[in-house]
């Protein structure tokens, strides 16, 4: 680049003779090379050689000597001397469009990085968004991957409580976390979301410290830069998520914010659902309250029973070393083994003394019609086999399709032996339960031709606990039920999962 006059003065040089004339021509040099000024004595030729900004043009200048008589004394000439410029010009320039292509490679590699790792973040997250991931789980998984993902050095999220409407509408947190080197403590997070007034219209929130809310508020001290955004789904906050801090002391711009925002939208889908299958799993949970109460009505002798079974039910299934997914639909369907009782004649039902052959004929009657009363609700397709199945016999000649061996499914297998373990064991208007030992006979006679006889092995493996089951009075429905309701809804297949219906009885 052409130095002023006084750069050359300051490294102690002569002036060029020829500086200022091409310090004026070099804007109106075109892209070749020119001769600049010929005289007598000298030819004085340059080229421009273009750069980027903020580098200024540079000039290259030749100063070519004549000869006494005009001409050219050595292999010197202009003519040499353009064409070597011109070669020079091409040199240069491919040279500097080598380097901003390079340089642009650079910047879009690293933006295709930035953008991998966003869109890697936002797939990980839909990957995760079964709601038998409780929100947490969630927001947790969040949290860590923006941190690994963005420049921040720390990230705050809040979620509300969803299980209730009321508690929601108050934004009652039920849980949060602060990630990183943060300058606020967990007990300010709350505080700080308000001071937003976030909503859930609201776009997401980006200050920089010379960048401060309208309002003039500040932002807390040692937070420098803050993107914030509200958790939302359909105009319900369920939470805020912030980016606190830039790690290299940088802005936060609209990357952030996207990216923030869109994390911020994954989050309130998940807990919009969530919060739908909490909502229907109440709604299974009183249909199942609303149905075993309708069995204990309907005969009340029998009161418990549902009950008993279902627990003895759970105790064999997890003796043969069954999974806890089963343990829990093995619950509902023995609760609801009988539901099909509500359709037999109350004579019949409560009938004292033995029953005759048409009266049997009918009584026969309610596995079907249980079958049919839960057929149309979907979470209870997988609870309908032990329902329907549940007379049947290992030889064939149980009811009501006569089935026979492993065409029976195992979850009715099991609950034949429950539900014969409680029928032979309790009172009933016109006899006494058997005794133990009488009960244990027949079961032992009852091997592999009317029970399985793998699990009437498990009863007696698991004998204490059924004997403890048997005793205990009957105490309404256990949190077991909301549990099994939930999983269902959910389509509950991970084993994490399962282990929350730890409460299961038996």
């Amino acid at each position: 680049m052409l130095r002023e006059g006084r750069e050359f003065q300051a490294a102690g040089e002569s002036i060029p003779p020829w500086h200022d004339l091409v310090t004026t021509r070099l804007a109106a040099l075109g892209p070749r090379p020119h001769v600049v000024e010929e005289t007598d004595d000298v030819v004085l030729l340059a080229a421009r050689f273009a750069s980027e900004p903020p580098a200024g043009d540079t000039a290259l200048v030749v100063e070519i000597e004549k000869g006494e008589l005009g001409e050219f004394p050595g292999v010197w000439t202009p003519e040499a001397a353009l064409r070597t410029l011109r070669l020079l010009q091409i040199q240069w320039e491919t040279q500097t469009r080598q380097n901003s292509v390079q340089r642009e490679l650079e910047a879009v590699s690293a933006e295709c990085t930035r953008t991998y790792e966003e869109i890697s973040l936002l797939h990980s997250l839909a990957r995760n968004l079964r709601v038998s991931n409780e929100p947490e789980h969630l927001a947790k998984l969040a949290v860590d991957w923006i941190r690994d993902c963005l420049a921040v050095e720390s990230v705050a999220i809040e979620l509300f409580n969803l299980d209730d409407d009321a508690a929601l509408s108050r934004r009652e947190v039920r849980w949060s976390m602060i990630s990183g080197e943060a300058a606020l403590e967990e007990d300010e997070l709350r505080g700080f979301f308000e001071s937003l007034a976030l909503d859930g219209s609201t776009r997401p929130l980006v200050v920089n410290e010379n960048n401060q809310f309208e309002s003039q508020q500040r932002l807390p001290p040692g937070i420098g830069q803050l993107v914030a955004v509200p958790i939302v789904e359909n105009d319900v906050v369920f939470g805020h998520l912030a980016l606190m801090g830039h790690v290299d002391g940088g802005e936060f711009g609209t990357i952030e914010a996207s990216l923030a925002a869109s994390v911020a939208s994954i989050l309130g889908v998940h807990a919009g659902n969530c919060r739908l299958y909490g909502k229907q799993a109440n709604l299974l949970e009183n249909v199942v309250k609303a149905m075993v109460s309708a069995i204990d009505a309907k005969d009340p002798y029998t009161c418990g029973h549902s009950d008993r079974v279902a627990r003895i039910s759970v105790r064999l299934a997890r003796q043969l070393e069954l999974p806890e997914d089963f343990c829990a639909t093995i619950y509902l369907s023995g609760l609801l083994h009988d539901v099909g009782k509500i359709g037999v004649d109350d004579s019949v039902l409560r009938k004292e003394g033995r029953l005759t052959d048409e009266e049997f004929e009918h009584i026969k009657r309610h596995p079907r019609l249980g079958a049919k009363i839960l057929a149309d609700i979907e979470q209870f397709s997988e609870i309908i086999p032990g329902v329907l199945h549940h007379h049947e016999q290992w030889n064939g000649r149980g009811y009501p399709d006569g089935l026979a061996g492993e065409e029976i499914p195992l979850i009715a297998r099991i609950i034949a032996v429950a539900d014969s373990f409680d029928a032979m064991t309790s009172d009933r208007p016109y006899r006494k339960g058997m005794p133990l030992e009488r009960v244990e006979e027949i079961f032992r006679g009852g091997r592999y031709t009317q029970w399985d006889g793998q699990i009437v092995d498990a009863y007696f493996a698991a004998r204490e606990e059924i004997l403890e089951i048997i005793r205990q009075e009957r105490a309404g429905l256990p949190p077991s039920v909301a549990q099994w309701s939930t999983q269902r809804s959910k389509s509950l297949h991970e084993s994490d999962d399962v282990r929350a219906l730890g409460e299961l009885p038996g």
